[in-house]
């Protein structure tokens, strides 16, 4: 076909269908490495965001399907390491949880670096071989096949449903008869009957079913969630607000003894990932808030002091930053507190008296030395705080799970930790009690003055 000169012909539709898939490629390509800066830790698994990864894979999948792939499905997904890794992903799968569960089970904490690469590795190699020694010769017959002269025989379809289908049955069993007694018999020797939540999620239920949203709308909109759950709450169903407890996740755990210690009165917490200096701008609208609000009369900074010491702003100190909160608040009629920090155990709630820990015994505690070591990081700055605006009280809650050797993650069968340094239901209770019973007289002087 011959064109006249400046007449562009249209794009073919192989070049439409190219350019499509190379498009939902690269678009798939970009939510994974979205992922692989939205996801850590603190965010819950599943929740929306698995949708980044589900979308991911749709969109790869159908950028490789047809006769011609997109260029990122045969150049680099087609490299035969990736399809290796492809082809044993699924006893790879099955492999690295339980290798690095029963590690973390074991150690009673996050297992170190050098444990954690050996159970990966040990993974890959079990995982190769149950794809060599079993789903090959389950899928393709290639030498347990022999046994029936050829995979494809009617015989071995049925010998392998039968046997899968057995297995299956004699798992699920299994799985029921441990259910139904409760946990295996043989195992309670390592059982101390400790009670207590651990993990964060019956933290945050027992709070929302039992207290309620905090006000008002325009914090409770941007409050942090953990997965369903707000976390801006307040003891009382009403705007008049008497105490704000402000920090960070450290604060919150003080609330629900504190909420059982004052039933008369509201309280209310307002929390970041972040520490609750005057310039940081997740807290300018909680500020302006509580500093608005006449029928606030106390306000109790805390937060994890140890961690967040790493975030005070360059060529500035904890006690200088602290002292611009304290003085916008006292000038606004509040009186402010300081609450120093629980101490922080190097291993988890599970560990503590041998819950799901072989013959463990007595694993709860920490030297005193040790949590003294941790308000060190501190506590001199929180000191000259006092000493500069002496109507600022300082209270300690790290000495209620303190003697004068040890400190501890439970108290007479209860465990007090829902994980390395968070306190669960009863711990909060607990703590937060105390805190109010020793210093009631002081809270109640605070509350009764008018602004």
């Amino acid at each position: 076909m011959v064109y006249q000169q400046g007449h562009v012909p249209a794009p073919s539709p192989d070049f439409w269908r190219t350019w499509c898939k190379n498009a939902a490629a690269s678009f798939g390509a970009a939510l994974i490495a979205l992922a692989l800066f939205k996801l850590t830790k603190d965010k819950p698994w599943p929740s929306h965001n698995t949708l980044l990864l589900c979308v991911a894979t749709l969109a790869l999948l159908a950028a490789g399907a047809g006769s011609k792939p997109a260029w990122l499905n045969r150049r680099v997904l087609s490299n035969r390491l990736l399809v290796g890794v492809g082809l044993i992903s699924y006893p790879l799968y099955l492999w690295h949880w339980p290798l690095l569960s029963f590690a973390r089970i074991l150690d009673g904490a996050t297992p170190s670096r050098t444990v954690r690469i050996a159970a990966v590795a040990a993974s890959f190699v079990l995982a190769y071989l149950t794809y060599i020694g079993l789903e090959k010769p389950l899928r393709y017959g290639t030498w347990w096949g022999k046994w029936f002269r050829a995979s494809q025989h009617p015989r071995g379809y049925r010998w392998k449903i039968g046997a899968l289908c057995g297995l299956m049955a004699v798992v699920g069993f299994v799985g029921y008869n441990a259910y139904v007694r409760d946990g295996l018999t043989f195992r309670s020797y390592s059982q101390k009957n400790l009670n207590g939540d651990t993990g964060h999620i019956e933290f945050h239920k027992y709070i929302a079913n039992k207290y309620f949203l905090c006000g008002p709308k325009e914090i409770l909109d941007k409050a942090l969630k953990w997965d369903v759950y707000t976390r801006c709450m307040q003891s009382k169903r009403s705007d008049q607000i008497d105490i704000a407890i402000v920090g960070d996740s450290h604060a919150e755990h003080l609330f629900i003894g504190m909420a059982e210690a004052l039933p008369n009165k509201n309280i209310v917490f307002y929390i970041k990932s972040s520490p609750p200096f005057l310039d940081n701008s997740d807290f300018i609208k909680i500020y302006e808030s509580v500093i608005k609000n006449e029928a606030i009369k106390a306000v109790i900074l805390t937060m994890r002091w140890m961690e967040r010491v790493s975030q005070i702003p360059k060529e500035s100190t904890l006690d200088k930053e602290l002292l611009k909160v304290i003085d916008v608040l006292s000038s606004s009629g509040k009186a402010v507190y300081l609450i120093d920090d629980v101490p922080a155990f190097p291993f988890d709630p599970e560990k503590c008296e041998g819950r799901r820990r072989f013959g463990s015994t007595n694993e709860c505690k920490i030297p005193l030395s040790i949590a003294k070591s941790q308000s060190e990081i501190y506590l001199d700055s929180l000191m000259k705080v006092v000493e500069n605006r002496p109507s600022v009280r300082l209270l300690s809650v790290g000495k209620y799970l303190c003697d004068n050797e040890s400190c501890s993650m439970a108290a007479d069968k209860f465990i007090l930790y829902r994980d390395r340094n968070h306190l669960n239901i009863n711990g909060s209770s607990l703590v937060g009690r105390r805190l109010v019973e020793d210093n009631l007289q002081l809270f109640k002087s605070d509350l009764n003055n008018s602004n």
